[in-house]
């Protein structure tokens, strides 16, 4: 309960502020009497102005917020609450006047922050809705396209007109064009959500998305033997350093998305990259650790030919928490992939081809697994690359989590590619004599 009501000077609310730093749990409510309805409310730190008033349907007391003290004055504060009081006497709420306030000044790139805090925070508690990787992807498109196109723009006046020229501005790229409007569209049910725009408002929901065609391809057995020979030249000359090679083999020869392998490439993220340590990798056993994939972690069998390359790869006296791939950084993963992986796709002809990019090793992965041995393996494809993992049923999960059971389609699968890329020999058919 406030005290009796004194008129308030900036002498007080210093003296209120410097307590309120000083002792933990302070908390003083003091009405001021120059101005009815305005109170200084002094706790964790800091004095903040709060305008009290009783609603003109009836009902209880309410508390709307001003501002703090030190970021509007004194005089300043009495100026609002007398408008405030204003429209109490005209019969308007204060609350809703300020919400409605907010609400129209909102712009898209101001939602965009929000939605964007939401989403990391969600992301580093683990929660379902939101993981790492789709909160970097979220970020990319909205900070690449959304904010500099349409951010000045008010979130509650933005057109459907408006959303449908940028992504028509962006039919050169069809699948980046649709994910930068669903991500936008994201947004808005963030909006929706916070009560930011009036119910169910979303510009984006009436915009047709682009036709997609599947582009991206696996390797051919030819394009892979060029890789690898590509590989072994700049390894060779030492013109491109040692982690990314070793990171393209293993794309290859394991399946693994970048982020699976590398972390999240972002600079503009604080604290350790995550990525491949080597306390994630059992060679004994021949398994990895993943802690962060697209349906949470993972643990996955590596193929023979993976297991000898990192038995070859691995330096001496390395801790767990060493990247597998190390950078420059002491402790962070290899950053920058996409420069090298150019590199020596133009030395074996690959760069520029349609449907040709990192991602392919991943698909190179699985078009071998379901052809190796005339498709003996197909079925275990998925469990290899992780698919499914959290949707398999009960019988398959008793089955392809057991390392034995895969262990063979992983030998199979990485010798294939591994004697695609020049890791091992080919063996030879001999003839038995009559």
């Amino acid at each position: 309960m406030p005290r009796e009501a004194k008129k308030l000077t900036k002498a007080t609310l210093d003296s209120l502020r410097r307590k309120a730093q000083a002792e933990r749990g302070f908390s003083e409510y003091v009405a001021d009497a120059g101005q009815p309805g305005l109170y200084a409310w002094a706790r964790r730190g800091r004095v903040r102005f709060i305008f009290a008033y009783r609603p003109p349907g009836g009902g209880r007391r309410r508390r709307v917020k001003i501002d703090d003290y030190g970021a509007i004055t004194l005089d300043k504060a009495r100026g609002i609450a007398e408008t405030w009081r204003g429209l109490v006497a005209e019969g308007r709420d204060p609350q809703i006047e300020v919400r409605e306030e907010a609400r129209r000044a909102t712009t898209v790139r101001q939602a965009v922050d929000l939605y964007l805090d939401d989403f990391r925070k969600r992301a580093d508690s683990g929660a379902k809705r939101g993981r790492r990787s789709s909160y970097e992807e979220a970020k990319r498109l909205l900070e690449s396209h959304i904010v500099p196109n349409l951010g000045s723009l008010c979130l509650r006046s933005l057109t459907v007109d408006q959303v449908q020229r940028l992504h028509r501005s962006m039919k050169n790229t069809p699948s980046a064009a649709n994910r930068a409007i669903a991500a936008l569209s994201a947004v808005y049910g963030y909006a929706d959500r916070r009560d930011l725009v009036p119910a169910h408002f979303n510009p984006c929901r009436h915009v047709e998305g682009f036709e997609e065609k599947g582009e991206r391809r696996a390797l051919t057995p030819d394009e892979l033997e060029r890789l690898g020979k590509a590989i072994l030249d700049a390894e060779e000359a030492g013109s491109i350093h040692p982690s990314a090679l070793l990171a393209i083999r293993l794309f290859a020869l394991t399946g693994m998305r970048r982020s699976e392998l590398l972390g999240h490439e972002s600079k503009k993220r604080r604290g350790k990259l995550e990525g491949l340590r080597w306390g994630d990798v059992n060679l004994e056993e021949g398994t990895m650790r993943l802690r962060q994939t697209k349906t949470g972690a993972q643990t996955r069998v590596l193929g023979r030919a993976a297991i000898d390359l990192l038995e070859r790869e691995k330096p001496e006296g390395t801790s767990d928490e060493d990247p597998v791939c190390p950078g420059t950084q002491p402790g962070r993963p290899f950053v920058g992939i996409d420069r090298p992986r150019i590199r020596l796709y133009e030395a074996a002809g690959l760069h520029g081809l349609r449907g040709v990019d990192l991602h392919s090793l991943r698909h190179t992965y699985a078009s071998q697994g379901a052809h190796v041995q005339n498709g003996r393996y197909a079925a275990f494809v998925g469990p290899l690359l992780g698919h499914g993992y959290q949707k398999r049923s009960i019988t398959e999960r008793y089955i392809h989590s057991s390392a034995d059971a895969l262990r063979p389609a992983a030998d199979a699968v990485s010798e294939a590619i591994a004697t695609r890329l020049g890791l091992v020999e080919s063996g030879r058919v001999l003839a038995f004599k009559k």
